[in-house]
């Protein structure tokens, strides 16, 4: 096909729907005719693409919804990675038709197989209107993960340097998703400052905790927000130690400690273990001395604040009720982590082999006698995205959802260890092996591996990671 034959194309189907869509919702398609420039603009420059995509994670919960009718809306990076992946997907099919290999690929389109089986399947026990709500979040899955081939590709593309500071993508990608971070955490300090309670804004009444003097930024949730640093900062410190450049050592450790502290702020006790998880393994790997300083540090900073102190002895205490069955009983926050984890064990032993249904998890647990309100804030899943994934997609879907991420660890682990590769390629992969047992520990405590903000960050680091630049 011509080189311009899909620009004609595309302009031809975003005309025809808007067309139809203006007489049925005008503000939608003001939407839509906004979301056909972008288009153009993402066609052209998937960077541009990402780079939105990222920033638009700041916006969080309050300012990240679009309103296109009476109980309607769209999350704005619902929009734009939407648009990125289909533009990506059309230029892809229409004139290069080349596809970057990838080796967790095979383990994906079974995963995906399964989770559609799984809803067909469930159509035998729960109302096809939830079936279809559903499908909708599988789609969703489909889109965010798709980041990682997206980012892949434009890594390897021809425009693979900024102009203007002679960057490769693969740097720039990472130097955006952190100013992205360092910007919700401001948020967080700014909430931080003007709301330290969620009490004030009587925010329980739609489903979010009162949460108390604790950093959350626009995230609205400690927990997840604390993900997002421990992740970021496990990236950047693998870098740091491959960095030759002094000046850019020294940024490096200005902003990771100011996400440090911000991480520290969270009083997220999983963060701080899925943290000290991925951390630990990239000190062993590359630095025993960073061992030393990092456990001394850490020490020095938790002795100054009685907060932390009680958050850790109270996770210590519910730690060993919980393995030894001792006669304490564990924090309301730490018993309410543990019946979800139960809960979750009692689907998986009745839907052991394809699951619930893929997103299903709130109907059948409603269904099942252990929910009692499917609107409910958390509703949607268990407190741990593996039991979530074991549960609604079955040991068919677990396993490959599985191996996709030991692919990862591996693939991360044999980039470090090449010498031939660029010293960034081998920092970088050494921070996304430490990152991804990180959100693999963090996954154990809330359903992070599948929350969109940072599905968002991670698979797009994914992509970086796989981009693989030798020495010349």
């Amino acid at each position: 096909m011509h080189k311009k034959s899909h620009f004609i194309i595309f302009n031809i189907l975003f005309g025809i729907v808007l067309i139809i869509l203006t007489a049925y919702n005008p503000l939608f398609s003001l939407y839509l005719l906004i979301g056909t420039g972008l288009g153009y603009i993402f066609l052209k420059n998937h960077l541009v693409g990402l780079a939105l995509v990222l920033l638009s994670t700041i916006l969080g919960e309050p300012f990240g919804r679009l309103s296109i009718g009476p109980g309607l809306g769209l999350f704005i990076p619902d929009v734009l990675t939407a648009i990125l992946v289909l533009v990506w997907i059309f230029k892809k099919l229409t004139v290069s038709r080349k596809f970057e290999p990838s080796k967790i690929a095979p383990f994906y389109i079974a995963f995906i197989a399964v989770a559609f089986a799984s809803l067909i399947n469930s159509l035998r026990y729960i109302d096809p209107s939830a079936v279809l709500e559903s499908s909708f979040y599988l789609i969703r899955f489909i889109e965010y993960t798709a980041l990682y081939l997206v980012t892949l590709d434009t890594c390897h593309s021809e425009r693979a340097k900024s102009e203007s500071r002679n960057l490769n993508n693969d740097k720039l990608i990472f130097y955006i998703s952190i100013l992205a971070t360092i910007l919700i955490a401001i948020t967080g300090f700014i909430q931080l400052k003007l709301f330290p309670s969620f009490d004030e804004l009587e925010m329980a009444d739609y489903g979010w905790d009162p949460h108390i003097d604790r950093l959350l930024g626009t995230w609205f949730d400690p927990n997840f927000i604390g993900g997002l640093f421990a992740f970021i900062l496990c990236l950047i410190l693998g870098v740091f130690f491959f960095e030759k450049k002094f000046k850019i050592k020294g940024i490096y450790i200005v902003i990771g400690l100011f996400l440090l502290i911000s991480l520290f702020l969270t009083y997220s006790r999983g963060s701080y273990v899925a943290f000290a998880g991925g951390a630990f393994l990239i000190g062993a790997l590359k630095s025993r001395k960073f061992l030393i300083g990092a456990i001394i540090a850490t020490i020095m900073l938790v002795s100054v604040s009685d907060r932390a102190q009680e958050r850790i002895i109270n996770m210590y205490h519910s730690a060993t009720s919980i393995l030894f069955d001792t006669a304490a009983n564990p924090d309301p926050t730490a018993r309410l982590r543990v019946e979800s984890w139960q809960n979750a064990m009692i689907l998986v032993k009745k839907y052991p082999i394809i699951g619930t249904g893929y997103n299903t998890y709130k109907y059948v647990s409603k269904k099942e006698g252990l929910l009692k309100d499917v609107e409910a804030h958390h509703a949607s899943g268990s407190d741990s995205s593996l039991l979530t994934i074991f549960a609604t997609t079955g040991i068919l879907g677990f396993l490959p959802f599985v191996i996709i991420f030991i692919i990862i660890l591996k693939e991360s682990l044999d980039n470090f260890r090449n010498k031939k590769l660029k010293n960034f390629n081998r920092g970088y992969s050494l921070g996304v092996f430490g990152g991804t047992i990180t959100m693999l520990l963090h996954s154990i405590f809330v359903n992070s591996l599948l929350y969109v903000p940072l599905m968002i960050f991670y698979w797009i680091a994914i992509g970086i990671m796989e981009h693989k630049k030798y020495k010349t």
